[in-house]
């Protein structure tokens, strides 16, 4: 069955030959009308009332900015491998994609990407027996959270392989931190009769008849572009060569930003060191007005006679208590302290906002910009000032005064991966705050005596010092008792 049997469906066409258009109207997949219209040529396809006869499947649609942020995705992906030909989205009546006819895949990611990112691609030009490979990696220093930008092609089709999925996320393994993934657009051309597309009732996924060779070929493709350097520099000759010709076709849950934002927040502490821990503890000054009131509110533990002995491995605090030495997790303990500060100034509502001096302009792919999009309102009750600035473009005016951000396009890129990794469904206080173990001290973050006996005063001024709010151990302890029988003593 076609789009036509779930929806109501109408295709307006004229060739130059014809005098004439003419209408033709499906719903529901029953032919209704064929009738003469007005139209300059070309052809008009139009897609409503999707799922309207089958209630079922339109209870699974999801909200509007996310289908839309689909839509927008697919159509910017069709038009990276059809530079030749323009493409445009209207949404509400208002241009949403626009992308005008070019000629080269360098001309293309001008329209479709920041110019920082471009500067991170090398370009693939690889041919073979059977076909060829184009397209760009990304450099070792770009990459992303998610899979979003791994996009591969055979014949101009978007689909999937799970062999080369693999493949290319084993090649960039050991190229960029753990967790994180290229930016690939890969444009494969190759003999129609070595692909089955009959894999995926979608035709989404394919299979290679030669799928060890085919997956090697790209894998050598990535190889000559990284070895060489291939058109390092934006805007070397070799990126005009990249002319696409046409090729004949071989026939979570809503997303919610409140789960994530306080991922990137961190509150500052009023105890006197220097001034090196403002690093760890962030815009000192604007909350010195009232962290004396808030942290006497804090509860205190009994163990409050606790010895620094110092920090091992970058990793671990060594403390020596009454009657024990103590093993404490860096990391666990500094996400455990924002988790408790953050709950209360939330409580007390002391989110504030700062005005940015100079607006932030920010180019999002269309997928990124349907997330911030869809989240917009919640974002700006967290103390950002956020509106839309045309296309998938955004403008920061202002930011949460508790955050203090070196390059805020860094920080975007990865508030909105912390937004689309979150799969809770309704509005959830206490998994807002668990995500600001990413804006905490770091596992392996060197750390001197003011900022050690800063996180230790901090630590045992919390409710439960004992786990991080993921529920995992902070303090390990080692009894003196222990220690005198393993010593004899």
């Amino acid at each position: 069955p076609s789009i036509a049997s779930v929806s109501q469906v109408e295709i307006l066409s004229k060739t130059p030959a014809e005098k004439e258009a003419h209408l033709l109207k499906i719903h529901g997949g029953v032919f209704k009308s064929l009738t003469p219209a007005v139209f300059e040529k070309g052809t008009k396809v139009s897609v409503q009332n999707l799922f309207y006869n089958i209630p079922a499947r339109l209870k699974f649609l999801k909200t509007d900015s996310t289908e839309k942020r689909k839509i927008a995705t697919w159509v910017e992906s069709i038009a990276l491998v059809n530079p030749q030909i323009s493409f445009k989205l209207r949404v509400d009546g208002k241009d949403f994609i626009s992308f005008s006819r070019k000629g080269t895949l360098k001309d293309r990611l001008i329209e479709a990407y920041d110019s920082e990112i471009i500067k991170s691609f090398y370009y693939l030009k690889f041919n073979f027996h059977s076909g060829n490979i184009s397209g760009v990696i990304s450099k070792p220093e770009l990459f992303k959270r998610d899979r979003s930008e791994i996009r591969t092609f055979v014949n101009s089709r978007l689909v999937q392989n799970p062999l080369l999925n693999y493949s290319i996320s084993s090649f960039f393994r050991d190229k960029m931190p753990h967790g994180n993934f290229p930016y690939v657009i890969l444009l494969l051309t190759i003999k129609p009769e070595l692909v089955d597309v009959n894999v995926h009732p979608a035709k989404l996924e394919v299979r290679f008849r030669n799928e060890d060779e085919i997956v090697s070929l790209c894998l050598r493709a990535f190889n000559q572009a990284y070895s060489t350097h291939i058109n390092q520099e934006f805007g070397k000759n070799d990126q005009n060569d990249l002319v696409f010709q046409n090729v004949k076709e071989s026939k979570k849950v809503p997303i919610n930003v409140s789960t994530v934002l306080n991922d990137l927040f961190s509150i500052p502490s009023q105890i006197a060191v220097s001034e090196k821990t403002n690093d760890l503890f962030y815009n000192k000054e604007s909350f010195s007005k009232t962290e004396n009131r808030q942290i006497s509110q804090f509860n205190y533990i009994p163990e409050t006679n606790v010895q620094l002995i110092g920090q091992s491995k970058n990793r671990y605090l060594v403390v020596e208590f009454e009657d024990s030495i103590g093993i404490i997790d860096q990391h666990a303990a500094h996400e455990r302290i924002l988790y408790e500060k953050t709950c209360f100034l939330k409580k007390e509502s002391k989110i504030e906002s700062q005005q940015l001096l100079i607006p932030e302009i920010i180019k999002l792919s269309f997928e990124d910009f349907g997330v911030i999009e869809e989240n917009m309102n919640i974002l700006n009750d967290f103390g950002f000032s956020i509106n839309t600035f045309g296309g998938n473009t955004i403008k920061i005016d202002g930011v949460p005064a508790l955050v203090t951000i070196n390059n805020l396009k860094n920080y975007f890129v990865s508030l909105i991966a912390f937004i689309k990794d979150s799969n809770f469904g309704k509005p959830d206080e206490d998994k807002v705050i668990r995500g600001i173990c990413r804006q905490s001290v770091m596992f392996g973050d060197k750390l001197n005596d003011a900022e050690q006996r800063e996180i230790l005063t901090e630590l045992f001024k919390c409710k439960n010092p004992f786990t991080c709010p993921h529920g995992r151990n902070i303090i390990f302890k080692l009894p003196f008792s222990e220690l005198n029988r393993k010593f004899g003593r």
